[in-house]
């Protein structure tokens, strides 16, 4: 499965802050404040909270203070200092600190040739006044947004860009990190966030020629076995689609479910349908940036569906890894059931597949159009419709004129005249054809 990014959920900027008695002296305070630091390149963030039934004042550093502390996050992973990584962590809350070191395991196992934090959404997150943390530090709270950018070395030329929204809190006049959002879309964060790898349990990783694979401590005993059909996956689609991509894949399968499930916060009835879905990654966070340009594919496995024999496995690999292959030819203007088409093409055109196969599939499906976008998601049916009319495409037109047809979609969007310029008819009448063929192979 190939996820298409959502539409970013429109900002509702925060409300104004409340008048308050203490109006005058803290505009005093604050001028006299801005006098001092006039020049210093981060103004002081006076922050008033209540606490006990009394009002507090603290300063702490402005924006500033947090783009330096995550300078010193980022450069503790890249120089692998643990005492640097954990130095800016809260320390009240013994499990997030646990939480912390797991991530700085997790993180360091990846083997990053590049990590860096970037403070991108100061303002856009505020946490409610009534929110755990910020009562029980008299509102001294900052949840932002930050662009976390990272290379798997061996893996990646460019770096994918993420979103991570953590929480602050005020502390002896310093910021500290108290809190990480692990849920998505739904709570209106971006896309993903919590889906990290290094955001799971304990991890091992890894590596063979052309795949790194992430996989829970507790599960390391299936990960060679694991390793070997990724292996094979990417071999089957190199034997199809050689060039155009780097042939090698991040695979992500670990048992902590919620990293899957952070794809899928707008629609969970959908989960228990999915083996692993391939995540188109950007330079840039989309829904903070309109320019953000795909750069590379990641996959992520189901937890619950690992189980499944391996001939179902080795097929979702390959399926998966063909996503990844055309990741960067595959736009919003692709059809639906071309991307997922191709995928299954792919699949079976590099496994043993019995020559009544097609006809059994076709008996137990049923159309008059080919799948809609919108909808195409909705019934697995629409898997095996896609799968033979790609099918088709290639055995009347050639395999090189179904990959071409797949590439005109990266710059065009007028489907009649791909078909028209690729295979020399209308969809329309493809459409028939189609149509035809599903009746001939029952």
């Amino acid at each position: 499965m190939y996820v298409p990014y959502p539409s970013a959920p429109p900002w509702q900027p925060a409300p104004p802050p409340r008048r308050s008695g203490l109006g005058l002296r803290i505009a005093l305070v604050v001028l006299l404040v801005v006098a001092l630091c006039a020049g210093a390149g981060d103004a002081l963030l006076l922050v008033t909270g209540i606490g006990a039934g009394h009002r507090t004042a603290a300063f702490v550093g402005g924006d500033g203070a947090l783009t330096e502390l995550l300078s010193r996050r980022a450069s503790a992973i890249i120089t692998h200092n643990e005492a640097a990584f954990l130095a800016d962590v809260d320390r009240s809350d013994p499990k997030f600190v646990q939480r912390q070191k797991v991530e700085y395991e997790n993180l360091i196992a990846l083997g990053l040739s590049s990590f860096t934090l970037t403070l991108s959404q100061p303002d856009r997150y505020q946490l409610p006044s009534d929110a755990p943390l910020a009562v029980r530090h008299d509102g001294l709270v900052r949840r932002v947004g930050v662009t976390v950018r990272y290379a798997v070395a061996g893996l990646d030329t460019v770096p994918d860009a993420e979103p991570w929204i953590p929480t602050f809190v005020g502390s002896g006049g310093r910021w500290l990190l108290a809190d990480e959002e692990s849920v998505g879309a739904s709570q209106g964060l971006p896309f993903g966030v919590g889906g990290l790898p290094w955001e799971a349990r304990p991890v091992t990783v890894v590596r063979s020629a052309h795949v790194i694979a992430v996989i829970s401590t507790e599960d390391a005993e299936i990960a060679p076995h694991l390793v070997d059909l990724a292996e094979r996956g990417i071999t089957n689609v190199m034997k199809i689609r050689k060039t155009g991509w780097s042939g090698k894949v991040l695979l992500t399968a670990v048992s902590d479910q919620k990293v899957f499930d952070a794809y899928f916060e707008g629609s969970p009835d959908k989960l228990a349908q999915i083996e692993a879905v391939t995540i188109p990654r950007y330079d840039e966070v989309p829904e903070w940036n309109n320019n953000a340009q795909v750069v590379l594919s990641r996959v992520v496995f189901n937890p619950a569906t690992l189980g499944r024999g391996d001939t179902e496995l080795q097929h979702t690999l390959t399926h998966e890894f063909t996503h990844a292959a055309l990741g960067l030819v595959t736009s919003d203007a692709t059809p639906r059931w071309l991307v997922e088409g191709m995928a299954e093409y792919v699949a079976y055109a590099t496994e043993y597949v019995p020559a009544e196969l097609p006809g059994e599939y076709a008996r137990h499906v049923s159309a008059t159009a080919l799948p809609g976008d919108e909808t195409f998601y909705d019934s697995a049916d629409n898997y095996t419709l896609a799968w033979l009319a790609v099918k088709l495409i290639a055995q009347k037109y050639g395999q090189a004129k179904a990959l071409a047809l797949y590439d005109y979609f990266h710059d065009h969007t007028d489907i009649d005249l791909g078909f028209q310029q690729v295979l020399g008819t209308s969809f329309s009448a493809f459409t028939q054809a189609w149509l035809a063929y599903l009746d001939k192979v029952r």
